[in-house]
C-alpha cells in the first residue's frame, strides 16, 4: 500500500469514528428502545445522550454512587436530580 493509500485509509476511519460517536450523542445513545428501558426518565433524559443509559440495578450501590459522584465532575445537573439518581434501586439496596 502506498503512502498516499495508506493516509487516506486512516483519515477515513477516524472520519467514521468521529461520525459515529456524534450520531450516538445526537440520538440519545441508543434511541426510543433505549430510553424505554431506561430505569428512571432521567436516566434516559441526561444520561442517554452521549453513552449507554446505565442500569442501576445492576451495580452494586457503592459503585453506582461513584459513577454518579465522577459524572458529577463532567455535567450540570439539578441537586434533586442529582438526589433522585443516588436514590435509585441498585443490586443491593432495594
Amino acid at each position: 500500500m502506498t503512502h498516499t493509500l495508506r493516509r487516506c485509509a486512516a483519515a477515513t476511519l477516524v472520519l467514521g469514528a468521529a461520525a459515529a460517536l456524534a450520531a450516538g450523542c445526537a440520538t440519545g445513545g441508543g434511541g426510543a428502545n433505549a430510553a424505554a428501558r431506561a430505569e428512571h426518565p432521567i436516566l434516559a433524559q441526561r444520561c442517554g445522550r452521549c453513552h449507554a443509559i446505565p442500569r442501576p440495578s445492576t451495580l452494586p450501590r457503592d459503585k453506582w454512587l461513584a459513577a454518579l459522584e465522577r459524572m458529577k465532575k463532567r455535567m450540570d445537573m439539578p441537586a434533586a436530580d442529582w438526589d433522585t439518581l443516588a436514590a435509585l434501586p441498585t443490586r443491593d439496596a432495594p
